[in-house]
């Protein structure tokens, strides 16, 4: 082939076969290319373009290996997974006294607005609540929003706490609703408002003791209290004292 340089005859050799004349031709091509002042180039990146790819050790993990990691991640999560199943339960509890919180402040609306009484039944074996209306027409109280179940582990209860919250003279649930005929119902807590929109017991007379208690299993206990005013407030027991959330 004619070079376009100097226009001599120019033969292609391969290179790059072990023991022959051809890696002497290679090198010698190299080195001028790397001496020709046009390629811009250094020689040692010339060679390193040229050379044969080398095999890189890509070995992973052994069993040995991945047995200590995934032990040490068991490890961890067995020491944390107490913790973060209290703060479920305590984080459980405060939602369904929200919810309660909640479904009291309707009910005091409903009786002011409606005219009428409204209360929020609670089925202590059940572990459910739910709103209910007076109807004058039938002369029974009536469903309103279905039946709201506690959380899984969340029950009606104070343990083993002796101190009433708000203006409550002594902890305890509310008295139990009563029936068409004016009987109780058994396993029930009620929480009453007239038709003024004013927590009231069942013989009309403005209470303070409206407060239902509830626990989660491992020591939280929250309240949700109905002052004599009406004011709907949620309560945890910190300890020593309750604090209002």
């Amino acid at each position: 082939m004619m070079s376009a340089h100097t226009g001599r005859n120019i033969r292609l050799v391969p290179a790059g076969i072990p023991g022959s004349r051809c890696n002497d031709t290679f090198e010698s091509n190299l080195n001028h290319k790397c001496s020709h002042p046009r390629n811009g180039l250094p020689c040692a990146e010339l060679r390193s373009r040229h050379a044969a790819p080398r095999l890189r050790d890509e070995r992973g993990f052994n069993v040995v290996e991945l047995a200590l990691v995934l032990m040490t991640f068991l490890i961890v999560l067995g020491e944390g997974l107490p913790s973060m199943q209290s703060f479920l339960r305590s984080y459980q509890a405060a939602g369904d006294a929200k919810g309660i919180s909640s479904q009291l402040s309707l009910a005091r609306m409903r009786s002011a607005s409606d005219f009428t009484q409204a209360r929020l039944r609670f089925n202590l074996a059940d572990k459910s609540y739910q709103l209910e209306t007076f109807d004058k027409t039938s002369g029974q109280f009536q469903i309103e929003g279905g039946t709201q179940p506690l959380s899984g582990n969340d029950s009606y209860g104070y343990a083993n706490i002796s101190i009433p919250v708000g203006m409550q003279s002594s902890i305890g649930q509310p008295g139990a609703c009563l029936g068409t005929g004016g009987q109780a119902i058994s396993n029930s807590a009620c929480i009453l408002f007239n038709s003024r929109g004013t927590p009231v017991d069942s013989t009309g007379a403005v209470t303070s003791n409206n407060s239902i208690y509830l626990t989660n299993g491992t020591g939280g206990v929250y309240s949700v209290n109905v002052s004599p005013s009406g004011r709907v407030s949620v309560w945890r027991y910190a300890g020593s004292s309750w604090k209002e959330q």
